[in-house]
């Protein structure tokens, strides 16, 4: 599938993104994206990035969630709710996927999602993740890894 989608990298200063229309999802994914960074650090490339069309709008964004540990990093993503159900998900996992293999080929790509068949299990699935194991996890309760190797 060609990408009609290009990461644009949310830095650490607001300023940087006064470009964008940021009303609604698009200035609540940077100040969310700007907490998280005072709590986890910023270390490009493993940060989090708008997900911006061929024509300038932003659709939604994906992120690292935080550095590789243990030769593995995780990723999430989400597509605003105009976007939604038009294989933009899809592109924004696989622009992500594309970016950590690019950076570090022998890293492990590791995906969470809720412990049922939804968009994103289709999204990691289309995108060459297996699942790995259901886990508690203290914060989110019963979830599902997701893993993707670089082959």
């Amino acid at each position: 599938m060609e990408s009609g989608i290009s990461l644009v990298p949310i830095t650490k200063n607001a300023d940087d993104h006064r470009n964008f229309d940021l009303i609604g999802e698009g200035g609540i994914t940077l100040t969310n994206t700007l907490v998280y960074y005072e709590m986890t650090g910023y270390e490009p490339p493993w940060i989090s990035y708008f997900a911006q069309s061929k024509n300038g709008q932003l659709m939604g964004s994906g992120a690292f969630k935080g550095a590789p540990k243990d030769g593995t990093v995780e990723i999430a993503y989400q597509v605003f709710k105009k976007y939604q159900n038009q294989g933009f998900g899809t592109q924004i996992c696989a622009a992500l996927t594309r970016l950590a293999f690019a950076e570090a080929p022998e890293i492990n790509i590791l995906a969470c999602t809720l412990p049922e068949n939804n968009y994103s299990t289709r999204i990691l699935e289309k995108n060459g993740f297996y699942f790995a194991k259901a886990i508690e996890d203290p914060e989110e309760g019963l979830i599902w890894q997701w893993l993707k190797r670089n082959i």
